[in-house]
């Protein structure tokens, strides 16, 4: 039963973030490097040609969500500095800085590893 319950809300989810995505392909500060793997995400998603066949009950489907997935990571990854945050924050009708706070994307860690004068 609480699957059951939980459908609407992923669907909610699954749509807001392809609204996301349309933002981001349209926004003219987006990378093309970006572009070109959110193409071909969505090319590999609805392509028949999978690694694992989707046919096999619940791993065909896994690897179409891990390799979409990975993907939008890679491609999220090149955009301007700010940019997902304040198109996520348009979509989910947020602050944005509430957004940039929640923001789920990993940022860089920089190790100063010169040595120290003495």
């Amino acid at each position: 039963m609480r699957l059951l319950r939980l459908i609407p809300l992923l669907f909610t989810r699954f749509r807001k973030e392809l609204v996301l995505l349309m933002h981001i392909l349209r926004h003219a500060k987006t990378p093309k490097a970006t572009k070109l793997l959110a193409v071909i995400a969505l090319a590999y998603l609805i392509s028949p040609i999978d690694l694992i066949p989707d046919f096999i009950p619940v791993i065909g489907l896994l690897d179409d969500i891990g390799v979409v997935a990975l993907l939008l990571k890679i491609g999220y990854s090149f955009l301007p500095e700010g940019l997902y945050d304040t198109l996520r924050a348009k979509v989910y009708g947020v602050s944005a800085p509430t957004a940039a706070k929640t923001s789920t994307r990993p940022r860089p860690v920089v190790i100063d590893v010169t040595p120290e004068k003495s």
